[in-house]
């Protein structure tokens, strides 16, 4: 029988960005495999990856609109696609007719999808005048402004270029579980005599793959980077040429640290001399090093500092002058083809979004003016995924209408009047371009949408047509703009010229390398790394990259809880999965021996991890492994119904208006107690 082969892009929120093969058999997904033609992930996939012919004909996914009367009750109607864009469209303008603006409708678009055209919804409600836009959930913006504070620019690395190093440090990052595909990098970087370390507060499933691990106190990084440039300094292993001809203000931070205890770096950091010495030297001794710097270093809410401090390490050090030697951080792909988006608010729309954190749901609602009466949530799960949830819940009840795109039934949903049915990634034609490698692909559609399943295009389109039908020209979105107009419009000659095709349809033959320019927000100015930076007190931080110490736990609550992520699962997604989820009913946190005596918990107790927020029951492990002030928390996030993220509070990290023009979550600096 015939297979029909497509060339997919899975676009949810990693690392890795896989390139898939789609077979697919009289219409129907059969099965899934790597793409040897991406020269980055080759032809292998996750788990979660193999899983998505069963995501997709999953028989709880939902294939029809849906209406919920009373929100929360439980009590769904199925309702046509007209009647639901219908009542869509006449709250909208009714919150137009009564306020004059469209402020009051909010729109809230996680990081489900990394395709160019899952954000056509944003850009058309946006191009009828400002709305208020709600930041997307968990990105770690601390590593970009830092790097947008001290270097002037973000340019994301190519992490294939780590392959030209001897020495990679892993810095709050497990690539075992988060970036599999890096893996094959770090190992060929082992076999050719060159060392990886692991710097991170417990050890990771990466652990086994490393030449050497560094427990560190959680929110110490800083502290560690400071006290190894310190015994740099000390032995005069500085690149000077970069200090004197590529930086400025070096004297001050010098000084500053000549001057500072270093036994204070030590406490701060949980990390003796010794071992502080040993990593001064491997850098020193490297002929290339490379600093990677996961997502986990930047929940904290002196993180920002943190990495300034390992940015300062990594110019003085001389790791920014040799092949494949720097700072790696993954970066937001979702600038790629802004251009084209924004060409039709630069036409059609006299001002600018209201742009609001998730946190001021929580801590503003009630200020918001004019405020907030409908809520359109996409590619999310707020309820599960956000902070401070039970006062973000109490203020979703005053909504008039939410509004949720999805595939399944989550909590978030639930709480919906209207829950759209979204397509697959294998229902809908897109480009995709990696979070982390920078390889560009075409998710081809390589099957029929399910049910009456659409596209955030499509739903876009026929939301601006109905619109317009009852107010003419209210909304300039062209909705008669096909998906391959658009495609055709983002992939401009100049994209062209660098991929090497004429058209889009030529990526059908294989996904493509691209250079990608970063950020700039100063680009008339000379771009030199700089040690002391001014700006800085204008966020009420060091004008220098200093130590700011990891904030302590209230006597009630003397415990830090960290959730991590592991390899088959991702937040709260494929938890329906049910051969992803063996065994997961008997994972919970990590706890170590002398927190479990004091407690009388043994490996397999259930326990209450509790604080002035919320409370979770968990299954605990003891480990020797843990720190004995931290809890590690295991288990997927929405496990036994709740989530765990009742527990956080909405407390933020430090830089925070560069990049995003938003603060990230201090998720780490979460503190509980716990109990059987």
């Amino acid at each position: 029988m015939y297979v029909q082969t497509t060339r997919n892009i899975c676009t949810r929120n990693c690392y890795d960005t896989c390139s898939i093969l789609a077979h697919v058999e009289n219409g129907r997904l059969v099965k899934v495999s790597g793409d040897f033609q991406q020269l980055y992930t080759l032809g292998t996939l996750c788990s979660k990856g193999y899983s998505y012919v069963d995501y997709v004909y999953h028989p709880d996914r939902i294939l029809y609109p849906l209406h919920q009367i009373p929100r929360g009750s439980g009590k769904w109607q199925r309702i046509t696609w007209d009647e639901a864009i219908q009542e869509i469209s006449a709250h909208i303008l009714k919150i137009y007719k009564e306020t004059g603006n469209f402020l009051p409708l909010a729109f809230l678009r996680g990081t489900g999808s990394s395709g160019v055209l899952a954000q056509a919804l944003l850009y058309m409600l946006s191009s009828l005048g400002s709305i208020t836009e709600i930041e997307n959930l968990g990105v770690g913006v601390a590593g970009q402004d830092s790097c947008m504070l001290d270097f002037g620019k973000f340019v994301p690395k190519d992490p294939e270029e780590m392959k030209n190093t001897d020495l990679v440090i892993l810095w709050g990052v497990n690539p075992a579980s988060t970036a599999i595909h890096q893996m094959r990098i770090l190992q060929k970087i082992r076999r050719e005599d060159g060392k990886v370390i692991l710097i991170d507060v417990f050890p990771s499933r990466s652990v086994n793959h490393v030449d050497d691990y560094i427990q560190i106190r959680p929110g110490g990084d800083g502290a560690l980077a400071l006290a190894i440039l310190r015994e740099l300094l000390y032995k005069n292993s500085i690149d000077y040429r970069f200090i004197i001809e590529e930086s400025e203000g070096w004297e001050n931070f010098r000084d500053w640290l000549l001057e500072f205890d270093p036994e204070v770096l030590y406490r701060a950091s949980g990390i003796s001399r010794e071992k502080i010495t040993f990593l001064a030297d491997k850098i020193r001794n490297s002929c290339s090093a490379a600093f990677w710097i996961g997502k986990g270093l930047q929940f904290y809410s002196n993180s920002g500092q943190n990495i300034r401090a390992i940015q300062a390490l990594a110019v003085a050090g001389g790791l920014m002058e040799e092949p494949g030697g720097g700072v790696y951080t993954a970066y937001n792909c979702n600038r790629f083809g802004n251009e084209v988006w924004q060409s039709i608010l630069n036409e059609n729309k006299e001002h600018d979004n209201r742009r609001l954190s998730f946190q001021s749901l929580t801590t503003e609602f009630a200020a918001f003016n004019p405020g907030v009466r409908m809520l359109w949530v996409t590619q999310s799960n707020p309820l599960a995924q956000g902070i401070d949830l039970h006062t973000f819940r109490e203020n979703l009840n005053q909504l008039e209408l939410i509004v949720t795109t999805e595939h399944f039934l989550t909590e978030t949903a639930r709480i919906s009047d209207i829950v759209l049915p979204a397509t697959t990634l294998f229902e809908t034609e897109d480009i995709v371009i990696g979070r982390w490698h920078k390889w560009l692909g075409l998710n081809e559609q390589a099957i029929q949408p399910l049910g009456e399943s659409r596209s955030e295009l499509e739903i876009a389109r026929e939301l601006s047509r109905v619109l317009n039908k009852e107010v003419m020209g209210i909304c300039p979105f062209p909705d008669e703009r096909t998906s391959k107009e658009w495609l055709n419009l983002i992939l401009n000659p100049q994209r062209y010229l660098e991929l090497g095709i004429e058209n889009y349809e030529q990526l059908k033959d294989g996904p493509r390398k691209i250079i990608l320019s970063g950020v700039d927000l100063t680009p008339e100015k000379d771009k030199r790394y700089r040690f002391l930076v001014p700006e800085a007190i204008e966020q009420g931080w060091p004008e220098i990259p200093s130590l700011v110490e990891p904030i302590e736990p209230p006597a009630s609550y003397p415990y830090r809880f960290i959730c991590v992520h592991k390899v088959e699962r991702f937040n709260s997604q494929l938890g329906n999965l049910s051969w992803l989820r063996e065994g997961q009913e008997h994972e919970g946190i990590l706890l170590g021996e002398e927190l479990a005596q004091l407690k009388g918990i043994v490996t397999g107790n259930h326990v209450t991890v509790y604080n002035q927020y919320s409370e979770v029951v968990l299954t605990a492990k003891v480990s020797q492994d843990i720190p004995d002030k931290v809890l590690i928390c295991t288990a997927r996030q929405d496990i036994n119904g709740k989530s765990i993220n009742n527990l956080v509070s909405n407390k933020e990290t430090d830089l925070k208006r560069l990049f995003k023009k938003f603060p990230g979550f201090a998720y780490h600096d979460c503190f509980v107690n716990v109990a059987r």
